[in-house]
């Protein structure tokens, strides 16, 4: 259980990259206009989107209190369909990833277990509001789904716009009681192209965050693609992350293998 939370750690605070040729997006601005979030997100809607398919190699450097070390991650995905990652350690495969809108399947090499289920039983043990729609947001710097936030508004601060609000959550724990769980969603929109330069979730009562900081963004076949970020979770004790990316490709075709060992056991 305890493999299976660092890697989803791993996975949703460690998916952007960085590379050496990079565009700048931290623009500073004085006198900005004031916008409604909506207004806010009509302008980034405005700039291009990834379609298709991409393919990302990027080595990961991480540190906790007890460790400091780093591996590389291989990632593979159809823009709202499927993301594909495998994570390797001195080029040896420890884990392997397949996550769809509703499906997750995850193998654990190095413990030789699995998993295949759904996203609401990782939300249910973690407390998290994992999903397929985060995990693209994340790796590819776009806003999160603002559409069940609620008292949401938006200011300004050294020269960004800021979109803030609350999310209420419930999540059914193992002996069937319902826990609600009060989240504060915090966006930093950047430059004048209104690009995400920094987004945080975390909990009022226990302290709890999750921030992630896009430095760099460097741009791709038109689209401006995250090249360079930083990231912190704050829970049990402090884990922090930094990304290296070597490669980025827009391939015409790709495949997603994951096959289940018959010695493995499932994790649960």
């Amino acid at each position: 259980m305890k493999q299976l939370g660092f890697l989803f750690l791993m996975l949703f605070s460690t998916v952007l990259f960085s590379c050496k040729t990079t565009q700048e997006i931290n623009r500073k601005r004085s006198n900005l206009d004031k916008l409604t979030p909506q207004e806010i997100l009509v302008k980034n809607s405005t700039n291009p989107k990834m379609k298709g398919l991409l393919a990302i190699k990027s080595k990961v450097y991480f540190k906790t209190p007890k460790l400091s070390d780093s591996f590389k991650m291989h990632i593979r995905m159809k823009r709202d369909s499927i993301i594909w990652i495998s994570a390797t350690y001195y080029k040896v495969e420890v884990a392997r990833f397949v996550f769809t809108q509703d499906s997750v399947k995850m193998i654990d090499r190095k413990n030789e277990k699995y998993y295949l289920g759904g996203y609401t039983f990782i939300q249910n043990l973690y407390n998290v509001p994992f999903n397929f729609s985060s995990l693209q947001a994340t790796i590819l710097g776009e806003p999160y789904d603002q559409s069940k936030y609620k008292k949401v508004r938006s200011y300004t601060s050294k020269g960004n716009y800021i979109v803030a609000g609350l999310s209420e959550l419930e999540f059914k724990k193992p002996k069937g009681e319902i826990k609600t769980q009060q989240q504060i969603y915090t966006e930093w929109y950047a430059g004048e192209e209104f690009l995400i330069a920094k987004s945080k979730i975390s909990e009022s009562k226990t302290k709890k965050s999750f921030t992630s900081q896009i430095l760099e963004r460097k741009t791709t076949n038109g689209i401006p693609i995250p090249v360079k970020a930083n990231y912190v979770i704050i829970g049990a004790e402090r884990m922090s992350f930094e990304a290296e990316n070597l490669k980025i490709t827009q391939p015409e075709t790709q495949s997603y293998p994951l096959s289940i060992s018959l010695k493995y056991e499932s994790l649960f």
